[in-house]
């Protein structure tokens, strides 16, 4: 009974109970932190983009887990896309797409007790979607390097650091982990109207009001899935779907999963 207590609690302090654990360890920039989504007005770099360059917009998932099947899980995920080609309206143009997937701080510090000092990505889809503005682009990225594959957590061991982040001390995790997304290439044709945009974000063909959902690990992962192995009592399986909570990071007593604004989806501009 005691092994069992010690698993809960580690999956309750993983996976958004009310004081969200190491939630407030956001790195500089913002992203890589459980606060990521603070970014994600970063819609106005997209108009710069013109017919060829580049833009990255944090666009967040949540999921339904394996462990705790009354909470959703926030994965601050970013997107980025890059026009191979001028963008105009009702003329195919090949689309760069790549990004970055984050796995939850609280979740890696819980499992420090277990000795956690690296896991197996087995399973990790990303789905690249048009919400509005052109064709799909049929893009699913993964992580970059192939699968399965050994990432190595950053454990800070300085007690000084750790204190200054929220932590007792030392070991800690300050961030969340960055796994690289692979590129991949989709073709767009707009069809948003000559000066309009291409709005461009992840899989939400399930309704986020709906989570959470049953996930069970053994099944092949999804559209938005994650399969990793941490070297813990447990397994890990997420299924996710493009939005955010009520509280935006799910770390109320009573989340609710909502889509998100065109606003916080990645735009791509059509030319006048």
């Amino acid at each position: 009974m005691k092994k069992v207590a010690v698993i809960l609690t580690l999956a309750l302090v993983a996976f958004g109970c009310a004081d969200g654990g190491g939630g407030g360890t956001a790195g500089a920039d913002g992203a890589a932190g459980m606060g990521g989504a603070a970014g994600m007005g970063g819609m106005g770099g997209a108009a710069g983009m013109g017919g060829i360059g580049g833009v990255t917009v944090a666009v967040s998932l949540i999921c339904s887990n394996n462990l705790i099947t009354a909470n959703i899980s926030y994965l601050p995920y970013e997107l980025t896309a890059a026009p191979l080609g001028p963008v105009v309206d009702g003329s195919p143009v090949d689309v760069s797409f790549t990004g970055t997937g984050f796995f939850p701080a609280a979740f890696l510090n819980a499992g420090l007790v277990f000795g956690l000092t690296a896991a197996v990505v087995e399973e990790l889809n990303a789905s690249v979607v048009v919400r509005s503005g052109a064709t799909q682009p049929g893009v699913v990225l993964t992580l970059d390097g192939g699968l399965p594959q050994t990432v190595i957590i950053p454990i800070e061991e300085d007690d000084a650091t750790c204190a200054a982040a929220g932590f007792p001390g030392a070991p800690c995790v300050l961030n969340d982990l960055a796994l690289p997304l692979n590129s991949a290439v989709g073709a767009l044709t707009p069809n948003g109207g000559a000066g309009g945009e291409i709005l461009v974000g992840w899989d939400e063909t399930e309704d986020p009001s709906t989570l959470p959902n049953a996930v069970n690990v053994d099944d092949p992962a999804g559209l938005n899935g994650l399969r990793l192995d941490a070297g813990l009592p447990f397994n890990i399986a997420l299924e996710c779907t493009m939005g955010e909570c009520t509280d935006v990071t799910c770390t109320g007593d009573s989340d609710v999963g909502v889509p998100l604004l065109d606003a916080q989806l990645l735009s791509i501009p059509i030319a006048p």
